[in-house]
């Protein structure tokens, strides 16, 4: 399998995972009731943004999807990787159609060259 398939993969089942954390902290959060209401809504919103700025400080700087699919993200100027730096990753999958052109393209997202990182299998 390629390493652009794999990495559209690993996102997908990030994306789910994400998806359900969100959800369950929104159910904890409104006991059950899951009417929406602003406190629900920006509870899952809040979730939502945080997982996907987050999700590659979890595993060894490896989101759960990666680790399944045995990629892992390396620093190409020697810096070394840290929550900067992924934050600096994810913070432009706000560009997700663009990320995801690029990733079938040349598997480089702009979050890749601005952190100054690579997808690589491990």
């Amino acid at each position: 399998m390629s390493i652009k398939l794999k990495r559209l993969l690993a996102g997908l089942i990030d994306f789910y995972i994400i998806c359900f954390i969100s959800s369950f902290l929104v159910y904890f959060i409104t006991l059950g009731k899951m009417n929406v209401s602003f406190l629900s809504l920006s509870t899952y919103l809040l979730s939502v943004y945080a997982l996907v700025i987050y999700k590659d400080n979890f595993f060894g700087n490896a989101s759960i999807g990666k680790k399944i699919l045995k990629i892992k993200i390396i620093s190409t100027n020697q810096t070394g990787l840290n929550l900067i730096t992924n934050f600096k990753r994810s913070l432009l999958l706000v560009l997700l159609p663009i990320e995801l052109l690029l990733i079938i393209i040349d598997n480089k997202r702009l979050g890749d060259m601005w952190a100054k990182t690579t997808v690589i299998e491990s």
